[in-house]
């Protein structure tokens, strides 16, 4: 909070709260990613490709409502709502494609 105030000055407090939010969000995107290069390693590029359009449609929507009634929060909000969907989805094209008995077999010696 301090930086914030520090560098935009006093008559931005309002966003350190939309950070706090919008941080959670980058942290979603960034777990997801994680499963996200591991797919794309293996070549399942469609199913990253439909994780991404049902990702876009889920922050397009809440975009639409949560923006419209809380402004940049609502924005913030969306953020996390969409990592949330695409931590979600990622997980489970992951544990479909992959089961963890088949993980395991395939790491040892």
């Amino acid at each position: 909070k301090t930086v914030i105030l520090m560098i935009y000055g006093p008559e931005f407090p309002e966003a350190v709260n939309i950070l706090y939010l919008s941080s959670i969000g980058a942290v979603l995107y960034g777990a997801a990613n994680f499963y996200n290069k591991f797919l794309l390693s293996k070549g399942r590029g469609a199913e990253l490709r439909n994780a991404s359009f049902i990702v876009g449609g889920v922050l397009f929507t809440s975009n639409i409502f949560l923006i419209k009634h809380f402004g940049a929060t609502g924005a913030a909000l969306s953020t996390i709502i969409a990592g949330l969907s695409y931590l979600a989805i990622i997980i489970y094209y992951y544990k479909r494609l992959f089961p963890s008995k088949e993980i395991i077999q395939t790491n040892r010696i």
